[in-house]
């Protein structure tokens, strides 16, 4: 599980970025909400950047990318 390695290498103050198209099965299970959480207070940033679903994860900033306009050159 991604959640799980992250949250035993990362150091304190790192800052944590998880690039994703937003559709976690587990998203609302206690135990993904909980590492999401230990992950966010040890970081000094925890940035949540998805590319089509929007999720609410407390102490996570949120950030939806979407497709380029492929007309523009």
């Amino acid at each position: 599980d991604a959640l799980v390695y992250v949250n035993a290498q990362m150091k304190m103050r790192d800052i944590v970025i998880i690039l994703t198209d937003g559709i976690i099965s587990d998203l609302d299970e206690p135990n993904t909400q909980m590492l999401f959480d230990d992950i966010a207070t040890k970081a000094s940033a925890a940035i949540f950047v998805s590319t089509h679903n929007v999720v609410n994860i407390p102490k996570w900033r949120f950030t939806k990318l979407s497709p380029l306009d492929k007309t523009v050159r």
